[in-house]
């Protein structure tokens, strides 16, 4: 009797070994075990270290966003200023060159009134003389304002371009403020960080990719899902993984297509009022050949 107890009692510490053998487990197999279960839990306690560094550098990111955005709306409002004072320029100017021309008209009158008069002026050579002076002041007027209007269409060109770049950088705004990324978006996923729910996009600010804006997974023509952007650089972007935006079974590939979400084209960029034709110069004008004094 005494023998089977001592078989027994074996057998129990046998298994009891066992089992504190496999209740201990591996370090090298996380989750098996008590030392499986330390080894997880220190490998979960560096992702989420990584997680942190990461949300700061992101945070970080923001930050920098906003600055350079409040510059550039900076910017945008100093060259509304200078559009503005180039205008009012441009209106001083053709008022000058309109000046010009209705003196130029009057002196034209005085010297046709002075060619009828001509007959009933007694001395010949001191008439002569005086339409030579008028001519001559006709001609330089004429060459000033040829001058002045070759100056506003420059000042005109001047203008429109800098219109062009104003209304690009209010459509750039307008995208910012609606948080849609350019209608002509196109790119590709460059990685997939499934783990933590998002990916990194081969773009950035270079091709019109604005944070907040939500984007649409293409594959085979065909949008499987959506990302919303966390984050923008220069050259580079990442975006959450919408879940529920995918079907089931579907995930996104390194490699994906990404457009910006919408069907709705993208606007005609405006075009810019073309700039004014140089004037011609006018004809010079003859001077009068003095007549030969009539024999007495």
């Amino acid at each position: 009797m005494a023998n089977i107890f001592a078989i027994l009692t074996a057998i129990v510490l046998a298994v009891s070994a066992f089992l504190a053998y496999v209740n201990m487990g591996d370090s090298s197999e996380e989750g098996r075990g008590y030392r499986g279960w330390i080894s997880k839990r220190q490998t979960e306690e560096q992702s989420l270290a990584r997680n942190e560094k990461k949300l700061a550098e992101l945070t970080a990111q923001r930050d920098n966003l906003i600055v350079e955005r409040d510059k550039f709306v900076t910017a945008n409002t100093g060259l509304q200023t200078e559009v503005d004072a180039q205008l009012d320029k441009n209106k001083t100017l053709q008022s000058d060159v309109d000046d010009k021309k209705a003196a130029a008209e009057t002196k034209k009158e005085s010297l046709e009134k002075m060619k009828a008069d001509f007959v009933d002026v007694g001395d010949v050579e001191d008439v002569i003389l005086k339409l030579q002076s008028t001519q001559r002041a006709l001609t330089e007027l004429k060459i000033e304002i040829t001058g002045k209007e070759a100056k506003r269409a420059t000042l005109q060109q001047q203008a429109n371009q800098t219109q062009a770049s104003i209304d690009t950088l209010r459509d750039r705004i307008g995208l910012y403020s609606q948080k849609k990324s350019s209608p002509n978006l196109r790119t590709r996923v460059r990685s997939v960080y499934r783990d933590l729910g998002f990916v990194t996009l081969a773009g950035g600010d270079n091709l019109g990719i604005i944070k907040d804006s939500t984007l649409e997974v293409v594959r085979g023509g065909e949008t499987i899902g959506k990302l919303l952007v966390t984050a923008v650089e220069a050259g580079t972007s990442a975006a959450d993984i919408v879940p529920d935006s995918f079907a089931e079974g579907e995930a996104v590939l390194v490699g994906d297509t990404v457009v910006a979400a919408g069907d709705d084209p993208a606007p005609a960029a405006p075009t810019p009022p073309p700039a004014a034709a140089p004037a011609p110069a006018p004809a010079e004008v003859p001077a009068a050949e003095p007549e030969a004094p009539m024999a007495p």
